[in-house]
């Protein structure tokens, strides 16, 4: 519920009207949800670092945006991460062909 307050003399009680609220626009890092791995309860994905080397990170996910999840905690924008295959993915595994 909201009140507004309206300091028109010409407003009365039933009349329609319009108003504008703001709404807040956040910047989130979103992952594609096939890309989270569970593990027990743990829950992670594959990243990997400059050197192609593959490692399960932990993360802290949110809201569920259609087929992407939203990422808290584990990974920053810019790092790389494993989004297809996870089924081949090993933990200090090598990506071969990767620069």
């Amino acid at each position: 519920m909201v009140k507004i307050g309206l300091n028109d003399e010409g407003l009365r009680n039933g009349f329609y009207g319009k108003v504008s609220l703001p709404v807040g626009k956040k910047d989130v890092l979103l992952l594609p949800a096939s890309s989270v791995v569970e593990k027990g309860e743990l829950t992670g994905v594959y990243a990997v670092d400059k050197a192609s080397i593959v490692s399960y990170r932990l993360v802290r996910v949110g809201k569920r945006y259609d087929d992407n999840v939203e990422i808290l905690s584990g990974v920053v924008p810019g790092e790389r991460v494993v989004v297809e295959g996870m089924e081949h993915a090993v933990d200090g595994g090598v990506l071969a062909g990767l620069k």
